[in-house]
């Protein structure tokens, strides 16, 4: 019945996503592993930060709407991820260095947004930037502003 804070699983060489669910972790570091898929069965109870950076993730990552439902934080960074739907109400989300196309998020509390260096996610985007506090997005849409489906109603030009 302890809960631990962290729990680093980082560069051991992990193929198969283990199975913790019977644990209560508050933080876990998966990162620099050889994993290319999430088993939301397998996490662990009152999960609140999620490293899988540097990974061999690719094409399509959804996280659907209590599935995880603790969680604040997810970094997927530096993976080959080109399409992302997040409907946890997640603060934190760190997408950068992967191939993203698509993007959705529920905004709810997402306070910080990293997209920077998808170099093929457009500046037409389908989350609200307006809607964040904290967007990075060097690297991405040739450096123009990005626009979402409110932002793009608007007029900017005149």
């Amino acid at each position: 019945d302890s809960v631990m804070d962290y729990y680093d699983l980082s560069n051991d060489s992990i193929v198969n996503f283990p199975d913790l669910s019977a644990f209560t972790i508050k933080s876990l570091d998966l990162s620099y592993n050889l994993l290319e898929t999430i088993n939301p069965f397998f996490l662990p109870k009152g999960l609140e930060r999620l490293n899988l950076s540097h990974n061999l993730y690719r094409g399509i990552v959804r996280i659907r709407k209590n599935t995880i439902p603790s969680l604040k934080e997810l970094d997927i960074s530096y993976n080959a991820v080109n399409r992302i739907n997040i409907c946890e109400p997640l603060f934190r989300i760190i997408l950068s260095y992967n191939d993203l196309t698509y993007a959705n998020f529920n905004h709810k509390n997402l306070q910080y947004l990293d997209v920077s260096y998808n170099p093929s996610l457009s500046e037409k985007v389908n989350f609200e930037p307006l809607w964040i506090d904290t967007l990075v997005r060097d690297g991405v849409a040739d450096g123009k502003r990005l626009l979402g489906p409110i932002s793009v109603s608007y007029d900017y030009g005149h």
